[in-house]
């Protein structure tokens, strides 16, 4: 959220409300940045975005509006917040981009799992030493990554997490990500 608001919010709502008309009416839609760029809050520059930026603190502190709407958008959706351990959301985040990189590879516009773990070690800050997502699923295993994503979409949203039929095309060939 940090780097969100270095960048800006108004260009990412900007961009949200361009493809608003192309947007499944199943996807859960939070209206929290909306908020945020209605009551000024768009960002580092402005002094507030998803942290306020008081003088003298470039890195930001927690705000309490800030969560104040966050619980008021909870209410109003009928959900509770949670205690989630670092690891889990480290977990979402990896098994997110190997979703997504998957979708990318059957959709034919990476060429390779490589490419996706080229762009997320050099665009997206992905540790290095890891290989990337799609090296790492592809060494814990692609029957681990199914039961995983089924675990997920069991227990949340189903549309997301459902193993794609690409992963199981690559279990039932015997072939891996990495490869």
């Amino acid at each position: 959220f940090r780097m969100l608001d270095r960048a800006g919010l108004r260009p990412m709502l900007d961009r949200r409300l361009a493809v608003a008309p192309r947007r499944d009416p199943r996807d859960r839609y939070l209206p929290l940045l909306d908020r945020h760029c209605a009551a000024g809050r768009v960002g580092r520059a402005a002094g507030q975005g998803f942290y306020d930026y008081p003088e003298g603190i470039p890195e930001g502190v927690a705000s309490g509006e800030v969560e104040a709407l966050v619980a008021q958008l909870r209410a109003q959706a009928g959900m509770s917040g949670r205690e989630i351990a670092p690891e889990e959301i480290q977990q979402r985040c990896r098994l997110s981009l190997v979703l997504e990189g998957m979708r990318l590879l059957e959709a034919g516009w990476a060429a390779q799992s490589a490419d996706i773990d080229l762009v997320a070690i050099d665009g997206l800050g992905y540790p290095r030493r890891s290989g990337g997502p799609m090296y790492e699923a592809g060494q814990a295993g692609l029957t681990s990554l199914r039961e995983q994503l089924q675990a997920l979409a069991q227990t949340e949203d189903a549309r997301f997490w459902s193993p794609p039929a690409y992963l199981d095309r690559l279990i039932s060939a015997g072939e891996r990500l990495n490869a």
